[in-house]
């Protein structure tokens, strides 16, 4: 995880993804507190989001784009997520900024340059692309610099950045990458029910067996 209060985890996330070690089960994260029970609604209306919205389950992750373990999960563990899951119409993953700016530096202006990708439906690309190269160039990520220059001037980026991290400072999140699954409200897909909240990089198998016992 990206934040240097939580040492403890970020060794015990480095064990956990080392060598051939079997993926934890449920019940030992539990027991290391990577995995608890929740009980809060999240607002992710103008979220950024892939998958149907009427999925059954949501998957809201907290990330920071200079943050490894998020990279980590983004390439090894997302594109399966979206195989498995969203492509079948089961979950909703939605992306929520937490840059952690006393720690990294880049995440912030990256983490605009996304949502200004997003807003002409480009994100998850742009997302994928930033995780490697924060300091990516417009014409490196196919963008219009024009446009990116005049979206980041007008603060558009950054209220969408900023609405994200104090909504991860309400929930308490402690770093990053934070993942919270859920229910979305049966009279407004904007708000979700989290039942669960899972920390750290974590495996395909310890994701597959949360989801399928939340579905």
């Amino acid at each position: 995880m990206s934040n240097m209060r939580h040492g403890m985890i970020v060794c015990f996330l480095l064990v956990l993804a080392a060598g051939p070690t079997p993926a934890p089960t449920l019940d030992e994260l539990k027991s290391a507190q990577l995995l608890t029970d929740a009980d809060v609604v999240l607002d992710i209306a103008g979220a950024k989001a892939i998958g149907a919205e009427d999925s059954t389950l949501t998957v809201v992750e907290f990330f920071d784009f200079q943050c490894p373990y998020c990279a980590m999960h983004a390439d090894q563990i997302l594109p399966h997520i979206l195989e498995q899951y969203v492509k079948a119409g089961k979950v909703r993953y939605v992306f929520r900024n937490f840059p952690q700016n006393h720690l990294h530096s880049l995440a912030q202006g990256a983490a605009e340059a996304a949502e200004c990708a997003g807003e002409r439906g480009d994100y998850l690309r742009i997302h994928l692309q930033l995780l490697k190269d924060q300091q990516a160039r417009a014409k490196d990520l196919g963008l219009d610099p024009v446009q990116l220059q005049e979206c980041l001037d007008s603060g558009r980026s950054a209220a969408r950045v900023k609405s994200d991290v104090e909504q991860a400072s309400k929930l308490k999140v402690p770093g990053t990458p934070t993942f919270y699954f859920g229910y979305s409200d049966v009279h407004d897909n904007s708000h979700v029910r989290a039942v669960k909240r899972l920390l750290g990089f974590q495996s395909m198998e310890v994701f597959k067996t949360l989801i399928d016992e939340l579905l």
